[in-house]
């Protein structure tokens, strides 16, 4: 009886000359991929990216944790007396971890005050979210919810006074960008108001919006500091100087 041809297999080539490898092994993906047809399994990548989905987040979560515990020592130990070590143990951390996410104590710094300034920032912008059409009535909920916040964060004062950090490059920019943002919100407010018809054209609004935003950081520092020192702050005079203000640009 003739004899069949036998199949040819994965380790031979066509002419029948079985395949060397210079392992002495064929490649690690055919025989994970033939291992896997033998029991039935076929390859996905849908675990993997399940995985990687799911560490980015626990990565997410501790790097949150991380500046969390940062600000809670800043605030109580201040910049130059705290460690990185003092931050980690507080965390429940390693310090590698640390310094993973920031390169140095003073990044980590100002990644915090970053995080600060961005919170600020953002309860204000939901506090001016009022139900008034008037530019006059926004401005005046902008006046008050910046310093509504410092009034509620005065443990902010050491972290935010340039004092209390020696060559702390970068940090003051973030203020500054914080001013700019403040300033243009109160632009457009203002802008508003005279197409409106309830603010008048002249000074032009940018320059009203600087009179204003200036007002606002000037009783942003007297409140922190009558906190310092333990004295009250007065609301009504802060009011009051914002009035004069918008008497003057009223229509």
């Amino acid at each position: 009886m003739e004899e069949l041809p036998k199949p040819v297999s994965a380790d031979h080539d066509p002419r029948g000359a079985k395949r060397t490898y210079p392992s002495g092994l064929p490649p690690a993906h055919s025989r994970g991929s033939r291992h896997a047809d033998r029991i039935g399994l076929s390859v996905s990548t849908k675990s993997r990216r399940y995985d990687n989905a799911k560490r980015t987040h626990q990565s997410d979560e501790r790097r949150v944790l991380v500046l969390d515990s940062a600000l809670e020592i800043f605030l109580a130990r201040g910049f130059k007396a705290t460690s990185i070590s003092q931050i980690a143990t507080n965390a429940g951390v390693s310090t590698g971890l640390i310094y993973r996410f920031h390169a140095s104590k003073k990044a980590l710094y100002e990644a915090v005050l970053e995080r600060v300034l961005k919170g600020w920032s953002e309860d204000v912008a939901a506090a001016t979210q009022i139900d008034s059409p008037s530019g006059l009535a926004r401005i005046r909920a902008i006046f008050d919810a910046n310093l509504r916040y410092a009034s509620d964060h005065p443990d902010y004062y050491e972290l935010l006074n340039s004092r209390s950090v020696d060559l702390m490059s970068g940090w003051s920019g973030l203020l500054d960008d914080m001013d700019r943002s403040s300033r243009r919100q109160i632009c457009r407010i203002v802008e508003y108001g005279i197409e409106r018809g309830e603010i008048a054209s002249t000074p032009p609004a940018h320059q009203i919006a600087g009179i204003i935003s200036t007002l606002i950081l000037s009783y942003i520092d007297r409140i922190f500091r009558a906190t310092h020192l333990g004295k009250e702050f007065d609301w009504d005079e802060a009011a009051g100087a914002l009035e004069v203000i918008l008497k003057g640009i009223r229509k």
